[in-house]
Order: structure tokens, then C-alpha cells, then sequence
């Protein structure tokens, strides 16, 4: 039995009357509006929508037969309230088609990103780790929501997507310069996750707007390799805060990268001549696998370099911090390159003479100092790259820049008596190459 309220049918034939009694519901004209309205009862709940149909005689016929029709679909059991008003919101046809028995998919000219992304945040953030949500929300609030927080979903499309890439790589008033390829592709991760999640909830049938994307996101110059003199290098680490001199120096003779030195396990190092380095640490999470296949390597731990191992042991026993691993940040978590810059390395810098150059140019310098002791075949496995060649044309050009500090770079490495003829080898650059 329908839990429809009765209203009486009365009808009424001046066109001129402002409300019309019609069956189970009735014919209004509303103030302000063009159009007619419905007004009727559907299990248990007022409903007032637009008829769509103009205030005049045909109008009034044509609503008059409309709403013949709502009142037979609902005696029967038929009726689609999705379907009928379509232009309704989502909440009012997902709670009639739940009342229905229907399952009802919004479409998705009727859900707008903002919203949905309200939804999806409740869903899923729980799911993520700490550094995953800092990343998203930044992306997702400073980029996406500008841009897409009021556009449905049929309006995200691929000339949508190459507008969004464009706004991306050209200066803005949010963006003072373009935005390297790298930071445009991390930006649309958290996009394609929630565009897709929308696209398998609701089960729309959408051309994928990311294809082909990437033929249009900018590739930009990659940013010119830097190095430090051994001079600089001497400046730099008598400003640096104390506890973290010895990742530096352990970063310069080793070449490693920041996710390796952070993975490096203090057993690995104990007692051993030999430092193989296999792990990594990134955004917070160990993995078994390096950057690339060939990432993983092995070097000698020669006398200088064990001091420093030693220095930074006793750091972490100044600091009275147990870990697992070998550097730590102040706070007794692995080595974290993020706070490293922000808390040490930028103010060492500015305390010195020498030019701001990111913490990666501990790696480049190491590729460089290297280069003027070591075969470019050994350097490139030592910094766990497979082209000699490409290890020349990087560094290569810096090697003589570097021949007046060679003796003191040489002493501060600790490459003096009892370094192998290997080491010592000197050999032309067309040599190295062959």
C-alpha cells in the first residue's frame, strides 16, 4: 500500500488560478518563476519540483498530463524519481532510490570534484601514512581544488586536462614560475586516484582524460650539475650543526644518495671493511630495492672513512639515542633530507660565503673529487650508475677546475699512502672512454 498522502481531486479549470488540486498532488504557479511546479507527496516526504512546462493554457495542460502520469507511476509501484527529475540534487534521488529499491548512480554532470573529493577524503584518508597526506593535501588544495573544485565530472576531459597541464607550466599568480615536469606529474597523482575512485564508484562510462597526457606536460631544461671546491667544503662544515657533520662527510666520500644514507644500518658498517649498500629509506618507509638495478654496490671502508663512521657513533651516544640505523636526525629517526636542509644546512650556508647549491651537490662533488683519483668506470659504480661515459660528460668537465686543490682533496679523503695503483691510475680521457 503506497504511504502517499491523499490530497483531494479536485480540479479546477481557470488557467488564471495559481494552484491547481490534481489527484495525489497539485499544480502550482510560483512566484518569480516562468515555469510550473509539482507538489506532492512521495513516501511520506514533500516534494516541490519544476514541471518544466511555461505558465500559459498548453503549459497548464501539459502539466496537468504530467502529473496524470507521476500519480499513475506511483499507484503502480513504478515510479523513478532519478528519472523524472533529473536535474534534482544527488542527495534527494539517492534517498528516493534507496526508499525504491533502486541502486542509484549519480551521473557525472551532477557531482563536481569538491564534492566528491569531501567524500572521497572521508573514505580513504585514514588509509594513508602521515607524509602521504601532507603530500596530497598540499597538491589537492594549492592545485586541484582551484581548478577543478566546481567542475563536474564530464567536464574533467582531455582538453580540460591539457588546459589544467598549461596553467601548470606558465607563471601565475599562485605559481611565480612555471613548474618543473616532475612536480606537474606528482600534482596529478592524487588527481588520477580520485578521478578514478569516482569513475568505479559510480560506474560511469567516461573517455579517460589522462591519456596520452604526457605528451603535453613540458620537459623542461633539467637544472645545470653543481659542485663544491674543497674550499667551500672547509667553509661549509665549520658552520654546520654538529650532529649532522658526520652524514655530511660520510655523503662527500661515499657519493650516496640521501634515501641510502638514511637506510644504512649501523651492523652493516660494524667491524667491516666492506659497506654494501642494498636499502633504502623513502618518505619514512624502508625498501629492499634502490633506485635502479644497479644501485646496489659495495665500497671499502679505508681509514679515513671509518673515522668518520666513528664520529657519527659518537653522536648518536652524545645525543643518547638508540637506532637501528647509522644516521639518525637530532630526534633519533633515521636521517631525514628534508629536515637536514631546513634545519641545518640553510643556515650553514648563509653563515658562509658560498652560494646556496641543494644537499644533492654532495653527491655531484663526490662524482667530481673522484674523478680525479678513480678510472670513470670505477666512479660510476661507485655512485651505482652503469655509463662510465655518462660519469665523464657530467663531471668530467670540472676536473680541471679541481687539479689546484688535488693534494688537499686528496689529504682530506684520506687517499695518501696505501691507496692501490688502481686508485692512483691517471689515463687520458680518450682512454677512459674506450
Amino acid at each position: 500500500m503506497s504511504n502517499v498522502i491523499e490530497i483531494s481531486r479536485l480540479r479546477k479549470s481557470n488557467v488564471n488560478s495559481h494552484t491547481r488540486s490534481h489527484g495525489q498532488g497539485s499544480i502550482k504557479k510560483v512566484s518569480g518563476s516562468k515555469n510550473l511546479y509539482f507538489d506532492f507527496y512521495y513516501y511520506g516526504t514533500r516534494v516541490r519540483k519544476s514541471s518544466g512546462f511555461p505558465d500559459s493554457t498548453e503549459g497548464w495542460t501539459m502539466a496537468e498530463q504530467a502529473m496524470d502520469q507521476i500519480i499513475d507511476e506511483i499507484q503502480r509501484g513504478v515510479f523513478n524519481f532519478a528519472k523524472r527529475f533529473p536535474f534534482g540534487s544527488d542527495k534527494e534521488k539517492q534517498f528516493f532510490s534507496e526508499l525504491e529499491g533502486r541502486d542509484y548512480s549519480a551521473p557525472p554532470h551532477d557531482v563536481t570534484f569538491g564534492e566528491y573529493y569531501s567524500k572521497w577524503k572521508e573514505q580513504v584518508w585514514g588509509t594513508f601514512t602521515e607524509s602521504k597526506k601532507r603530500d596530497y593535501e598540499s597538491r589537492i588544495n594549492y592545485h586541484l581544488i582551484p581548478f577543478f573544485g566546481t567542475l563536474s565530472f564530464s567536464q574533467i576531459t582531455r582538453v580540460k586536462m591539457k588546459e589544467f597541464v598549461a596553467h601548470l607550466s606558465s607563471p601565475t599568480n599562485r605559481n611565480k614560475k612555471p613548474l618543473k615536469r616532475s612536480t606537474i606529474e606528482n600534482v596529478l597523482i592524487p588527481l588520477r586516484e580520485i578521478y578514478y575512485d569516482a569513475v568505479d564508484e559510480y560506474g560511469w562510462d567516461l573517455p579517460d582524460p589522462f591519456s596520452r597526457l604526457g605528451r603535453v606536460i613540458p620537459k623542461g631544461q633539467p637544472e645545470p650539475v653543481q659542485i663544491f671546491t674543497f674550499e667551500e667544503w672547509i667553509q661549509i662544515l665549520g658552520e654546520l650543526y654538529w650532529p649532522y657533520v658526520p652524514s655530511a662527510e660520510f655523503s662527500v666520500m661515499t657519493g650516496l644518495r640521501p634515501s641510502e644514507l638514511a637506510g644504512l644500518r649501523e651492523s652493516v658498517v660494524t667491524d667491516s671493511k666492506v659497506i654494501n649498500v642494498q636499502n633504502s629509506i623513502v618518505r619514512k618507509r624502508e625498501k629492499a630495492t634502490l633506485k635502479t638495478p644497479g644501485s646496489e654496490r659495495d665500497f671499502e671502508v679505508w681509514p679515513r672513512l671509518q673515522a668518520v663512521i666513528d664520529e657519527q657513533i659518537e653522536v648518536k651516544r652524545r645525543l643518547r639515542k638508540d637506532s637501528l640505523y647509522l644516521f639518525i636526525n637530532s630526534d633519533g629517526n633515521p636521517f631525514n633530507i628534508d629536515l637536514f636542509r631546513e634545519y641545518a644546512w640553510k643556515s650553514a650556508l648563509k653563515r658562509t660565503k658560498v652560494p646556496y647549491r641543494k644537499p644533492y651537490t654532495m653527491r655531484h662533488t663526490f662524482a667530481a673529487w673522484m674523478l680525479l683519483f678513480k678510472h670513470p668506470a670505477e666512479v660510476a659504480r661507485l655512485m651505482g650508475h652503469s655509463s662510465k661515459k655518462m660519469v665523464y660528460e657530467v663531471y668530467g668537465k670540472f676536473v680541471k677546475g679541481l687539479e689546484k686543490e688535488r693534494e688537499e682533496i686528496k689529504a682530506y679523503l684520506g687517499l695518501g699512502d696505501g691507496c692501490s695503483a688502481r686508485e692512483e691510475q691517471q689515463q687520458s680521457w680518450g682512454q677512459f672512454l674506450a
